[in-house]
């Protein structure tokens, strides 16, 4: 006697499905009278068979082998949506196959790698790396997410997808050193243009579009100088030309900016800095908001053979356990340590978001819904580069190096940044703040300052 729970389930995957498959007959198509029935037979068949050894999360996973899925077009696009409500739970298992071990050959006859389904070898991905993937999706409310190796891997691949040879991009000046890095070093040799642009340009940015421009990015904040773009301005400036615009969105981890809500065409995110939130691991992620641009990213994606661990994506998962509330904190600290520093004589500038010194301020009050945990300040012009150094060198709690996002604080020097807009001389210090109690940060930035006369 067939458990009516069971069949409920096994019916409800049937009538999900638009594949028909068993054991016993090839493919068939529909969802009315015998394939119908075949459906739930087979349905039944595996959950009965898995049910004993696994759990209803591993028999829907199963059925995905199965075909009981959407059907798709391509074999690397996975399916985001899971039926099996303890998906969602807060258990942290993982699994880690290369290749998935399937039981019957003629699932993949019947289903050739053109057809196929999203398990079928682990660098298109692990139920845990889709897990992950899902739950950033559903962050950013994109259609697809993509989990790239890191930060640096997400710039490049959204480059790859949309720079041709002869293409022109536009990158703003304040954007992550490293992606200046790809389009000189390497988008170069393939005869891509990419021009900066003064971040703050909005509407301006017009002026600069030609007949081939294929990508315009955008990243708000900048990661140093933190200043804040006019990011709908841009897209009112893309949309007549048809040019995608790109967001490296990781200062808001995607939450205190709504990328798409905004305009933006694809987003990206190093989650090696918020959503890890303990500075030990290295992922990326690229989301898009409609399926011709998840199989755009995704040819790509598939080719250049992007894979990651899923020990890391279940770290990232373990990460956003605790997102909500370490935003919350590093948000507060961070403003109560700028508005601090802003105090000292010292200091002639506090480049962070919330305050009025930062270029952008007013449209930060606009678009995000909170700040984060970065931020920089400007010396005065008559406070030596030998001091600022001398400065970094004496915090304690704070430790000299350039991530942010984690636990821990951070403090970081810079040299001329070799900008046309912005370039603050050699004044500039970047601070992240981290978990620990504010008054000691202020203590310790407070003595720095003093050891360093």
């Amino acid at each position: 006697m067939i458990n009516p729970e069971l069949l409920t389930r096994a019916q409800q995957y049937a009538e999900l499905s638009k594949i028909a498959l068993d054991w016993e007959r090839p493919l068939g198509n529909g969802t009315d009278g015998a394939v119908w029935k075949s459906n739930v037979d087979t349905a039944v068949k595996v959950l009965e068979r898995e049910r004993g050894y696994y759990n209803e999360r591993d028999a829907y996973l199963r059925l995905q082998e199965y075909g009981f899925t959407e059907q798709i077009d391509d074999f690397w696009i996975p399916k985001l949506v899971n039926y099996c409500d303890d998906l969602w739970t807060i258990e942290m298992d993982f699994i880690t196959k290369s290749p998935y071990i399937l039981d019957f050959a003629k699932v993949r006859i019947d289903r050739p790698p053109d057809f196929g389904g999203p398990y079928t070898y682990g660098i298109y991905g692990t139920p845990t790396t889709l897990k992950l993937a899902a739950r950033i999706a559903e962050i950013e409310k994109a259609r697809h997410t993509f989990i790239v190796p890191s930060g640096q891997a997400a710039i490049a691949l959204i480059y790859l997808v949309y720079c041709q040879a002869g293409s022109h991009a536009l990158m703003p000046e304040s954007a992550y050193a490293n992606s200046r890095e790809i389009a000189d070093d390497l988008l170069a040799g393939f005869d891509i243009e990419v021009e900066s642009y003064d971040p703050m340009i909005g509407a301006g940015i017009a002026g600069l579009i030609r007949p081939n421009t294929k990508l315009i990015w955008t990243e708000s904040p900048g990661s140093i100088t933190m200043e804040v773009q006019d990011i709908p301005a841009i897209v009112a400036a893309a949309r007549p030309h048809k040019i995608p615009v790109a967001m490296d969105n990781t200062y808001a981890a995607g939450i205190l900016f709504d990328a798409f809500a905004h305009g933006v065409d694809v987003s990206m995110q190093a989650l090696t800095k918020y959503v890890g939130g303990h500075s030990d691991l290295l992922l990326g992620t690229v989301s898009v908001q409609d399926d011709a641009a998840m199989r755009q990213v995704g040819r790509i994606y598939r080719l250049l053979g992007l894979a990651v661990s899923p020990d890391d994506c279940n770290l990232a998962l373990r990460g956003l356990q605790t997102l909500g509330i370490r935003l919350k904190h590093l948000e507060q600290s961070a403003l109560t340590i700028a508005k601090w520093l802003k105090t000292r004589p010292e200091v002639a500038l506090v480049l962070h978001p919330a305050l009025p010194d930062c270029p952008g301020h007013d449209i930060w009050k606009r678009d995000f819904t909170g700040s984060a945990s970065v931020f920089s300040i400007v010396f005065q012009d008559d406070v030596s580069v030998e001091r600022i150094v001398k400065f970094v060198e004496a915090l304690r709690l704070f430790k000299i190096g350039y991530s942010w996002g984690g636990v821990t604080s951070l403090a970081m020097a810079y040299a001329s940044l070799g900008r046309a807009n912005r370039n603050y001389g050699r004044q500039l210090v970047r601070f992240n703040i981290g978990l620990e109690e504010t008054d000691d940060l202020i203590a310790d930035l407070d003595q720095g300052l003093i050891r360093s006369t």
